[in-house]
């Protein structure tokens, strides 16, 4: 059996068949070959146009507005019902917090909320934002720009063991993180971390500020949401 060394392979020379710049621009080629291949487009304007082409197409495409969503008549009366009859709630004497301070409107998760493909499916009750204990509620819409925050790409990349970190100081040190990104929560710089609830389909999802570390929970909201 021969060995061939790095030094001896052969890599294509223009002009490149268009099989061959689809794998270049979809990232599916060996870094060496695909520095080869870009270093030589200068001598293939056919393969570089295609190229441009693929770059362009896929740019439209991420800038296309996302598709409306109706939501059933049933889904919404069920809604607005619901909705009335926390308000109602609400503005009634307050019981006695539980000893841990985090309490799930229990009418709110019986309810499907359906906003830009997502269901709210829990909401945690209002409380001091440094508290990992206690976060804010999230709005339909609001829990839609969560998954959206996680699916944009990062202009700044999220360190790793800080997010492990963070959700360490939220008490969620047990927990793999699925997904993560930042974005803009009520006004302030925040980040939003996905961890899995054990359901397919189904997240936690964890909204606090950028600064959150060790000993730093700056917890802002909780939600579960879902795909």
């Amino acid at each position: 059996m021969s060995h061939v060394s790095e030094m001896s392979r052969v890599f294509p020379e223009p002009p490149f068949a268009p099989e061959l710049i689809a794998d270049l621009h979809a990232g599916a080629l060996e870094d060496d070959l695909a520095t080869h291949i870009r270093s030589r487009l200068d001598a293939d304007p056919d393969a570089r146009d295609l190229l441009e082409s693929l770059d362009a197409t896929v740019d439209a495409l991420g800038g296309l507005p996302a598709p409306a969503v109706t939501v059933p008549e049933e889904v919404r009366a069920a809604s607005e019902r619901t909705l009335a009859r926390l308000a109602q709630q609400r503005s009634a004497p307050a019981a006695p917090r539980p000893r841990h301070g985090a309490l799930l409107l229990g009418a709110a998760a019986g309810v499907c909320v359906v906003a830009a493909g997502v269901a709210v499916a829990a909401l945690m009750s209002p409380g001091n934002p440094a508290s990992p204990d206690s976060a804010d509620e999230v709005a339909a819409a609001e829990t839609a720009s969560l998954l959206a925050a996680v699916r944009a790409p990062q202009s700044v990349a999220l360190d790793a063991n800080r997010l492990a970190r963070c959700l360490t100081a939220n008490r969620l040190g047990d927990v793999g993180v699925v997904g993560a990104g930042y974005l803009t929560y009520r006004g302030r710089p925040a980040q939003v971390i996905l961890t899995p609830t054990g359901q397919a389909g189904r997240f936690n999802a964890l909204v606090t500020t950028r600064d959150c570390d060790a000993g730093k929970p700056g917890t802002l909201a909780r939600a579960v949401v879902t795909e």
